[in-house]
């Protein structure tokens, strides 16, 4: 089960119907923080356009990412510049994930490039 970190108490912290003392150590684990199907549709399944509010890929709080901003710049920017330069570009088969303590993230994520008909011709001159 991915973890994000060691974390202790300073006052009892009650979690559902547990409370977890004042001076406990604990690993956080998040693997199914953004996965709950009540609150992410399908959570599962990779879906770019999807809106999700509440999320915790940058953290909360006083743990809250400082490039939380500049982090999705760079993939809004990344995903819309392959796409844009590759029309037809379409998922084609199941995305793997990383094995991974830490994070959870793709190692594997097959594509097909429906090459459109301009291209094709443009290249054969």
């Amino acid at each position: 089960m991915p973890f994000t970190s060691w974390r202790g108490t300073l006052e009892p912290v009650e979690f559902g119907d547990v409370t977890v003392p004042a001076d406990e150590s604990l690993f956080l684990c998040i693997g199914a923080a953004n996965r709950d199907p009540a609150r992410f549709p399908d959570p599962d399944r990779l879906d770019l356009s999807r809106p999700t509010p509440g999320h915790l890929a940058f953290g909360h709080g006083a743990h809250y990412c400082l490039g939380a901003h500049i982090g999705r710049m760079t993939a809004e920017a990344a995903v819309s510049t392959v796409l844009r330069r590759l029309p037809g570009l379409r998922p084609d088969g199941m995305p793997r994930w990383r094995p991974s303590m830490f994070e959870r993230g793709l190692s594997v994520l097959p594509v097909a490039w429906d090459v459109p008909q301009k291209v094709q011709q443009g290249a054969a001159r």
